[in-house]
C-alpha cells in the first residue's frame, strides 16, 4: 500500500513540476531589496514578483481536468477505487462539470434507480453531487436552509425602507 502511494506522489510531482531551459534562467527579472520587501507578504502568504517564465499566470495547488483524470486512471490500475474516484470527481469540478450536465451528457434522465446502479459510469458518479454541493457551499454560490431564511429577511427589510 506505501509504495503504490509513493508510486502515485511520485507521478503527481512529475506531472506537475516542469523544467526550465538554461536561456530561461539567465533572462529572469530580478527586483532590489527595498522593493521586494514591500510586496513580499499579505495575509495568504507570500506573492509573486515576478512573472512565470513562459508568460502564463501562475495557479498554486491546481491541478487540471486532464491531469486530473489520467491520475485518476493510474489510482485505478493500482486497485485504489476510492482515490480513483475521487480524482475522478475533482476532475469534473475543475472542470466545471455540474450534476446536471452529468446527467445529459451521460442519458440518464428518466433512468430508474436500478437501471442507474447498473451502469458502470453511473457508478463512478455517485458522490459527485455531495462533492459538488460541498464545493458550492464553500465558494459562497449555493445556500444552507439557514443563509437561505436570513437573506430572505435581509431582501424583506430592504423592501420595507
Amino acid at each position: 500500500m506505501v509504495r503504490e502511494f509513493t508510486f502515485v506522489i511520485l507521478l503527481v510531482l512529475l506531472a506537475t513540476s516542469e523544467a526550465l531551459p538554461p536561456d530561461t534562467l539567465s533572462n529572469h527579472n530580478q527586483m532590489s531589496a527595498p522593493s521586494l520587501s514591500q510586496k513580499v507578504s499579505s495575509s495568504h502568504g507570500f506573492l509573486r514578483i515576478a512573472s512565470t517564465a513562459g508568460g502564463e499566470d501562475e495557479e498554486r495547488n491546481k491541478l487540471g481536468p486532464k491531469l486530473l483524470m489520467k491520475l485518476s486512471k493510474l489510482a485505478e490500475k493500482q486497485n485504489m477505487y476510492k482515490l480513483s474516484k475521487r480524482m475522478e470527481h475533482k476532475s469534473w469540478l475543475s472542470a466545471g462539470e455540474t450534476p446536471q450536465t452529468l446527467f445529459k451528457k451521460n442519458g440518464w434522465k428518466g433512468k430508474t434507480i436500478a437501471e442507474l446502479k447498473a451502469d458502470p459510469k453511473y457508478l463512478r458518479y455517485e458522490g459527485f453531487d455531495d462533492v459538488w454541493t460541498k464545493a458550492q457551499y464553500e465558494k459562497g454560490t449555493l445556500y444552507t436552509p439557514k443563509q437561505w431564511i436570513s437573506k430572505m429577511k435581509e431582501e424583506e427589510k430592504r423592501g420595507q425602507r
